[in-house]
């Protein structure tokens, strides 16, 4: 994923158990975990944060992950961004991959394919 220790990994999950659970595994392996329960919580706080990674959900209520990583972008925030969606829909998958994700992780994944 990224280089461990000090690097900053940003989840964006509307869902805080998935939040918990990416975040316990990223921590015990070694990263820096900031979690938020929307894509506006994780834009209002981009101005203070330098996250190496995001981890977010393609489909929240309000702003997607998608809509949220393209405004990262028009801002100059660009960030590698891995999206995890529950979604079969095709079309929101191709739009996240458009969008520049790094990887996609189908929900539920394992803990190994997080960490790949």
């Amino acid at each position: 994923m990224v280089a461990r220790a000090e690097q900053l990994i940003a989840v964006v999950d509307d869902d805080a158990g998935v939040c918990r659970a990416v975040c316990r595994t990223l921590t015990i392996n070694g990263y820096d975990v900031r979690t938020f329960g929307s894509a506006r919580e994780y834009l209002e706080s981009r101005h203070s944060l330098e996250p190496a990674c995001v981890v977010a959900d393609i489909i929240m209520p309000g702003l997607t992950g998608v809509a949220m990583h393209e405004l990262a972008r028009q801002h100059d925030w660009d960030v590698p961004t891995v999206f995890m969606t529950a979604s079969r829909d095709v079309p929101q998958i191709v739009q996240a991959m458009k969008a520049g994700a790094i990887d996609l992780l189908a929900k539920p994944f394992t803990p190994e394919a997080l960490l790949v």
